[in-house]
């Protein structure tokens, strides 16, 4: 017997899909939205704004703030989002030992 591809987590308005990594974010405008989707799947509530942040997929209903901030390298700076509508995000930065491990760009915290 194999392991799930996918697992998929709600807590509150959040709704998560998680692989290998964190896949895509949800954040629905109440709990109770966030619990029909999950339980049918139903993809004409997903919310429309969209972001990329490393390989992860953010959805959010509503856009209040979005915070960047930029990586310089030897390659030059490249500008990726801290947060979004105060909710902060950190992916694994481009060094040598996150290249190694195949974990570059991977969103690794939110909150």
């Amino acid at each position: 017997m194999g392991s799930p591809e996918s697992l998929y987590l709600m807590d509150d308005n959040r709704f998560y899909q998680i692989s290998s990594t964190i896949d895509e974010i949800y954040f629905f405008k109440t709990g109770a939205q966030a619990k029909i989707y999950m339980n049918n799947i139903y993809l004409d509530i997903l919310p429309p704004i969209n972001y990329q942040i490393g390989n992860a997929k953010i959805s959010c209903h509503e856009l209040k703030t979005v915070t960047y901030y930029m990586n310089d390298n030897k390659l030059g700076s490249q500008g990726n989002i801290k947060s979004v509508n105060n909710i902060v995000f950190t992916d694994a930065n481009n060094n040598s030992r996150n290249n190694c491990s195949g974990v570059t760009s991977k969103l690794t915290k939110i909150g």
